[in-house]
């Protein structure tokens, strides 16, 4: 499985594409065509919603992979991803 880290409060946390997380996702965005629609819908609430949304099932996904693979893990972040990310960010 390929990871991906994000960091967040100074602390980079797992995150990965596995077939739970794209059935999560496809079940939450009526289909993965819908999430690329909500990426690129052009109104920041829809886009920044869509961003929070995916963030949370990926990070869910990686603390799942590296878990069951016995990696160390940073301590779960207690808000959502969006809380964390400064609308100017990459």
């Amino acid at each position: 499985m390929r990871l991906s880290y994000i960091e967040l409060l100074g602390e980079k946390h797992p995150m990965c594409f596995s077939l739970a997380a794209s059935e999560a996702l496809a079940e939450k965005f009526g289909g993965l065509e819908n999430m690329d629609k909500a990426l690129s819908g052009g109104d920041i609430r829809t886009t920044a919603n869509a961003i929070d949304t995916i963030l949370t099932v990926l990070l869910k996904a990686g603390r799942t992979y590296v878990g069951a693979i016995g990696g160390e893990l940073p301590p779960e972040i207690q808000c959502r991803p969006a809380d964390l990310i400064d609308v100017t960010d990459g």
